[in-house]
Protein backbone atom coordinates (compact mmCIF):
# COMPACT_ATOMS: atom_id res chain seq x y z
CA UNK A 1 0.00 0.00 0.00
CA UNK A 2 0.59 3.66 -0.66
CA UNK A 3 3.25 5.28 1.69
CA UNK A 4 0.72 8.44 1.77
CA UNK A 5 -2.12 6.06 2.90
CA UNK A 6 -0.28 4.36 5.03
CA UNK A 7 0.07 7.45 7.16
CA UNK A 8 -3.04 8.87 6.76
CA UNK A 9 -4.60 5.35 8.07
CA UNK A 10 -2.15 5.74 11.09
CA UNK A 11 -3.66 9.23 11.96
CA UNK A 12 -6.90 8.16 11.20
CA UNK A 13 -6.63 5.45 13.96
CA UNK A 14 -5.02 7.84 16.06
CA UNK A 15 -7.93 10.24 15.63
CA UNK A 16 -10.30 7.23 16.22
CA UNK A 17 -8.65 6.69 19.26
CA UNK A 18 -9.75 10.24 20.70
CA UNK A 19 -12.86 9.73 19.90
CA UNK A 20 -12.08 12.96 17.74
CA UNK A 21 -14.36 14.23 14.79
CA UNK A 22 -12.24 14.69 11.40
CA UNK A 23 -12.03 13.90 7.66
CA UNK A 24 -8.67 14.03 5.51
CA UNK A 25 -8.04 16.72 3.44
CA UNK A 26 -5.45 17.28 0.74
CA UNK A 27 -3.55 14.93 -1.52
CA UNK A 28 -5.76 12.11 -0.63
CA UNK A 29 -8.86 13.65 -0.88
CA UNK A 30 -7.70 15.15 -4.23
CA UNK A 31 -6.83 11.15 -5.33
CA UNK A 32 -10.65 10.70 -4.23
CA UNK A 33 -12.02 13.47 -5.02
CA UNK A 34 -14.66 12.94 -2.84
CA UNK A 35 -18.06 11.50 -2.86
CA UNK A 36 -20.71 12.89 -0.65
CA UNK A 37 -19.27 15.25 2.56
CA UNK A 38 -17.06 12.86 4.99
CA UNK A 39 -17.04 9.62 4.15
CA UNK A 40 -15.10 6.50 3.82
CA UNK A 41 -13.42 5.21 0.48
CA UNK A 42 -11.60 1.87 0.35
CA UNK A 43 -7.57 2.03 0.00
CA UNK A 44 -6.23 -0.40 -2.41
CA UNK A 45 -9.80 -2.14 -1.60
CA UNK A 46 -8.49 -3.32 1.66
CA UNK A 47 -9.23 -0.45 4.19
CA UNK A 48 -11.12 2.10 4.55
CA UNK A 49 -10.45 6.09 5.00
CA UNK A 50 -12.40 8.50 5.57
CA UNK A 51 -12.01 11.91 3.35
CA UNK A 52 -13.70 15.18 3.06
CA UNK A 53 -16.25 15.58 0.01
CA UNK A 54 -15.71 17.13 -2.86
CA UNK A 55 -17.56 20.33 -2.26
CA UNK A 56 -15.57 20.85 1.14
CA UNK A 57 -12.35 19.83 -1.20
CA UNK A 58 -13.57 22.90 -3.49
CA UNK A 59 -13.84 25.02 -0.99
CA UNK A 60 -10.34 24.31 0.38
CA UNK A 61 -8.54 24.47 -3.09
CA UNK A 62 -10.79 28.17 -3.68
CA UNK A 63 -9.91 29.60 -0.95
CA UNK A 64 -6.06 28.59 -0.64
CA UNK A 65 -6.08 30.07 -4.24
CA UNK A 66 -2.74 29.27 -5.73
CA UNK A 67 -2.54 27.92 -9.27
CA UNK A 68 -1.90 24.35 -8.45
CA UNK A 69 -4.84 24.29 -6.56
CA UNK A 70 -6.80 25.87 -9.49
CA UNK A 71 -5.40 22.92 -12.06
CA UNK A 72 -7.03 20.32 -8.79
CA UNK A 73 -10.11 22.92 -9.28
CA UNK A 74 -10.82 22.33 -12.69
CA UNK A 75 -10.01 18.89 -11.97
CA UNK A 76 -12.76 18.17 -9.27
CA UNK A 77 -14.95 19.83 -12.04
CA UNK A 78 -14.56 18.30 -14.68
CA UNK A 79 -14.61 14.44 -13.03
CA UNK A 80 -17.50 15.66 -10.57
CA UNK A 81 -20.14 17.88 -12.95
CA UNK A 82 -23.31 16.98 -12.60
CA UNK A 83 -22.70 15.60 -9.42
CA UNK A 84 -21.25 18.65 -6.98
CA UNK A 85 -23.82 20.54 -4.71
CA UNK A 86 -22.55 24.06 -6.21
CA UNK A 87 -25.84 25.98 -3.63
CA UNK A 88 -23.28 24.59 -0.46
CA UNK A 89 -19.89 25.44 -1.89
CA UNK A 90 -20.86 28.48 -2.60
CA UNK A 91 -22.76 28.52 0.93
CA UNK A 92 -19.51 27.75 2.69
CA UNK A 93 -17.35 29.81 0.93
CA UNK A 94 -18.64 32.98 0.55
CA UNK A 95 -18.04 33.72 4.24
CA UNK A 96 -14.41 32.29 4.30
CA UNK A 97 -13.67 34.52 1.16
CA UNK A 98 -15.61 37.63 2.82
CA UNK A 99 -13.22 37.01 5.76
CA UNK A 100 -10.03 36.53 3.50
CA UNK A 101 -10.89 39.67 1.47
CA UNK A 102 -11.00 38.16 -1.30
CA UNK A 103 -14.13 38.08 -2.98
CA UNK A 104 -13.08 37.93 -6.49
CA UNK A 105 -12.09 34.07 -6.10
CA UNK A 106 -15.90 33.25 -6.10
CA UNK A 107 -16.10 35.01 -9.54
CA UNK A 108 -13.14 32.69 -10.82
CA UNK A 109 -14.86 29.63 -9.56
CA UNK A 110 -17.74 30.45 -11.37
CA UNK A 111 -16.08 31.41 -14.80
CA UNK A 112 -14.45 27.89 -14.40
CA UNK A 113 -17.57 25.88 -13.34
CA UNK A 114 -19.23 27.64 -17.01
CA UNK A 115 -15.93 26.51 -18.74
CA UNK A 116 -15.66 22.94 -17.76
CA UNK A 117 -19.65 22.70 -17.99
CA UNK A 118 -19.53 23.99 -21.49
CA UNK A 119 -19.61 20.81 -24.32
CA UNK A 120 -17.17 20.57 -26.86
CA UNK A 121 -18.00 22.54 -29.97
CA UNK A 122 -18.52 19.94 -33.20
CA UNK A 123 -16.92 21.74 -35.93
CA UNK A 124 -18.18 21.06 -39.32
CA UNK A 125 -15.37 20.23 -41.80
CA UNK A 126 -15.12 22.92 -44.82
CA UNK A 127 -17.36 22.63 -48.18
CA UNK A 128 -14.93 22.35 -51.07
CA UNK A 129 -15.91 23.88 -54.20
CA UNK A 130 -14.40 22.95 -57.63
CA UNK A 131 -12.72 26.18 -57.42
CA UNK A 132 -11.40 26.08 -53.86
CA UNK A 133 -10.23 22.92 -55.12
CA UNK A 134 -8.49 23.86 -58.22
CA UNK A 135 -6.90 27.03 -56.14
CA UNK A 136 -5.91 24.49 -53.71
CA UNK A 137 -3.90 22.42 -56.73
CA UNK A 138 -2.38 25.42 -57.68
CA UNK A 139 -0.92 26.09 -55.11
CA UNK A 140 0.54 22.90 -54.11
CA UNK A 141 2.13 23.31 -57.58
CA UNK A 142 3.77 26.39 -57.11
CA UNK A 143 4.82 25.43 -53.18
CA UNK A 144 6.63 22.02 -55.22
CA UNK A 145 8.12 24.21 -57.58
CA UNK A 146 9.75 25.92 -55.47
CA UNK A 147 11.35 23.66 -53.39
CA UNK A 148 12.51 22.00 -56.37
CA UNK A 149 14.05 25.29 -57.82
CA UNK A 150 15.62 25.65 -54.56
CA UNK A 151 17.72 22.49 -54.67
Amino acid sequence: MNEVYVTALEVQEFCQRRDWKFCIIGGVAVHRWGEMRSSEWLVANERPLRTCSAEDLLVHKCLANRDRDWTDVTGILARQIGKLNFDLVRAELKPLLELKGEPEIAERLELEIKRVAQPFKVIQPAVRTRESRNRLDVERNEFAQSIASAR
